[in-house]
């Protein structure tokens, strides 16, 4: 559904879309525009590293790289649709919307008006998806302390980490406070995400580790 609501908005703002706007192309060093990519854009890979948590409990491991590629070259597709979107509506005013796909899904029109106030339902299936990430954090959470105190049941956890997640998300006090615990999240994910798989390997390769899959 997230897709259908994505591939829509983007499809329904093309009309609106003003290449000028991506003018001009490259105008600073490609090195430049590179590092600054990256540093923007790696920590919204940060959760790749839930195929290396499920790996272990598919029937199949071997199609786990096919389904991962896939994936992942799904979320840059539609990540791209939405750069374009937004930037060639709004140009260099995309900054000054603190949503700006969710301006977007406001201000695109669908053909014969069939359909009004398209951001309602896009915040609709933006807030699901956002409660369906959480609640699979909350079972990898739950699961590796359960697996590393050695108990049984993994229940006790996951109920337990649903206050400590409500606490969390007490602490900004405004938008601002969410933006910089946004930063924060984002820079110890990354830091853990990258290093810790890498750290396991080496591990694995010091010691003579084998995968038992």
């Amino acid at each position: 559904m997230t897709f259908l609501l994505v591939t829509a908005v983007f499809l329904f703002s093309l009309k609106e879309i003003d290449w000028t706007n991506f003018l001009p192309l490259l105008g600073t060093k490609v090195g430049d525009v590179v590092w600054t990519g990256v540093k923007l854009g790696i920590s919204d890979y940060e959760g790749y590293e839930v195929f290396l948590i499920i790996l272990p409990f598919m029937l199949i491991p071997g199609r786990a790289p096919k389904a991962a590629v896939l994936g992942l070259g799904l979320n840059l597709v539609f990540r791209l649709m939405i750069l374009v979107a937004t930037v060639g509506v709004f140009g260099m005013h995309t900054v000054d919307f603190l949503w700006p796909v969710g301006m977007l899904a406001k201000f695109v029109e669908v053909p014969g008006g069939i359909f009004d106030r398209l951001e309602v339902a896009f915040m609709i299936i933006w807030v699901s998806v956002a409660f369906s990430s959480t609640m699979l954090y909350n079972y990898f959470a739950s699961l590796g302390l359960s697996r590393l105190m050695q108990f049984k049941e993994q229940s006790l956890f996951t109920f337990a980490l649903v206050p400590l997640l409500y606490i969390i998300s007490l602490i900004p006090a405004n938008e601002i406070a969410t933006e910089m615990l946004t930063r924060l999240e984002q820079v110890l994910a990354v830091s853990i995400c990258f290093a810790t798989p890498l750290l396991l390997l080496g591990f694995s390769w010091v010691f003579g580790i084998k995968d038992e899959t």
